[in-house]
């Protein structure tokens, strides 16, 4: 296990020590999204002990908690107008290879060998004081997209080229996200897939007569244009008589804030940020994911993973990483602006229960192997480079 001292057994039979692991893990802001999310599950593999992990990150409330190891927080507050959030965005750079560089320092004096993890892309200071005190650095990429396309593409620019100059090794959440990258083929490379998440009850039973009752469409995503949330009004405006809800990653205020300019059609409900998340799953009829291809490349999407989990047939993207997991017997991939090409999907599967539960039926089976226990697998193979 990580961060205890242990013997080493040589050829001769002499019994040597060898110093424990410092794992240092950075990831600029902790939320109930995606990559943290995977990083928390991750953090829990049977490899690692909360003491010998050291956590960098902001304050805010996130999947990134106490009980994963010691944390570090950071200040990184999210303000409205863009010239702040850029200067908070290079403060936070700042603080973040300040805090790597003194955890590092200052495990390197305990005598631990230490592994640092930078989360997203956007942890470009710590990937720069992990190579600058010879630690062990690797980047752990989940997605594409950030931000607006310009904003995007400068962030993949600079996070690319250190990368490349720093990294010992890249892991990337799918093969598709690899390709983009295009990263140095002298660079050792991992794909290590997404896996549902560890607080998920894998052993629910699934009600298919009443989530086709229900008819309940799902949308779990971003309050983003690049999101389709404007997609996701045109189709409830579209189909009265369909329930359709919003879990979306936002705060109650941003909600607020966004229907003030904005009227919601009576049968769509937002709802903020949510812990608990697979009772809306397990009650829906339908998960769509209404991402725009030309804005915004899906790397692996959890709320595809999850919400076929859960029996529901989805609509897709027709390119990203979730195209290695699903195929046509679970959904249907459409460009989200055709928008009527989707509503006649849906309409199509609420008359007739025989297909939509082949077609749910199909969606469980094919994400069987990417549970949470066979993450925790993966995860753990991929450590034991590491920290044995």
């Amino acid at each position: 296990m990580l961060g205890k001292e242990g013997l080493d057994v040589g050829r001769k039979g002499q019994h040597k020590k060898f110093s424990p692991v410092r794992l240092i893990v950075v990831h600029p802001l902790n939320d109930y999204s995606g990559s943290p999310r995977v990083l928390a599950d991750f953090l829990t593999c049977d490899l690692l002990h909360p003491k010998a992990v050291t956590i960098i990150t902001s304050r805010s409330n996130g999947f990134l908690h106490d009980g994963l190891g010691q944390r570090t927080l950071l200040w990184y507050p999210r303000w409205k107008t863009k010239l702040l959030r850029v200067s908070s965005f290079f403060f936070l750079q700042l603080q973040l290879f300040v805090a790597t560089l003194y955890t590092i320092l200052r495990s390197h004096f305990k005598g631990e060998r230490v592994v640092v993890i930078n989360n997203t892309m956007l942890s470009m200071g710590s990937m720069l004081a992990s190579r600058l005190c010879g630690a062990t650095n690797i980047v752990y990429l989940h997605e594409w997209t950030i931000g607006s396309q310009r904003v995007g593409w400068i962030v993949r620019f600079l996070s690319k080229h250190l990368i490349r100059l720093m990294a010992h090794e890249a892991v990337f959440v799918s093969r598709f996200l690899s390709n983009r990258f295009e990263l140095s083929v002298n660079l050792k490379t991992t794909i290590l897939p997404n896996g549902l998440r560890s607080d998920f009850d894998p052993n629910l039973p699934i009600n298919f007569q009443s989530k086709f009752e229900q008819g309940k469409v799902l949308f779990v995503g971003y309050l983003k244009k690049n999101k389709g949330i404007f997609e996701l009004l045109k189709i409830a405006q579209m189909m009265p008589s369909t329930s359709f809800q919003a879990v979306l990653n936002c705060s109650a205020s941003e909600i607020s804030d966004f229907t003030s300019n904005y009227l919601l059609p009576r049968n769509l409900e937002f709802l903020p940020q949510q812990i608990d998340i697979q009772s809306y799953y397990q009650e829906a009829f339908l998960v769509m994911n209404l991402s725009l291809a030309d804005a915004c490349l899906e790397s692996f999407s959890l709320s595809i993973l999850e919400g076929m989990s859960c029996g529901n047939p989805v609509i897709v993207p027709l390119v990203g990483g979730h195209r290695e997991y699903f195929d046509s017997s679970a959904g249907d991939a459409i460009d989200a602006q055709n928008t009527d090409e989707i509503i006649a999907f849906i309409v199509r599967l609420q008359g007739d229960f025989t297909l939509w539960k082949k077609y749910s039926q199909s969606a469980v089976e094919l994400v069987k192997d990417y549970s949470a226990e066979a993450f925790q697998n993966r995860a753990g193979r991929f450590l034991s480079k590491y920290v044995k």
